[in-house]
């Protein structure tokens, strides 16, 4: 019973901390891309299309999914 509350503290903790860390990662993309003049057409459309499915699923409140499609896009970007 003790390792289930933990658990579940430990769970609702980390809730706050993917919160933040969408609006990072949308900046980390963002700023990228205005940086970035040699990444291809075909790229540089697929990162916008992540990096607006990141924000439509963040303000739906899938933080997961979020993170997700952002990481991909920084991935792309040669980032993460």
């Amino acid at each position: 019973m003790t390792r289930l509350a933990i658990a579940t503290v430990f769970c609702l903790m980390a809730t706050p901390a993917a919160a933040l860390q969408c609006p990072a990662y949308m900046s980390r993309v963002d700023a990228a891309l205005d940086a970035d003049t040699a990444l291809p057409d075909a790229a540089r459309d697929r990162v916008r299309t992540l990096r607006d499915e990141g924000a439509r699923l963040y303000a739906a409140g899938d933080r997961t999914g979020c993170i997700s499609r952002l990481r991909e896009a920084l991935q792309i970007l040669g980032i993460e």
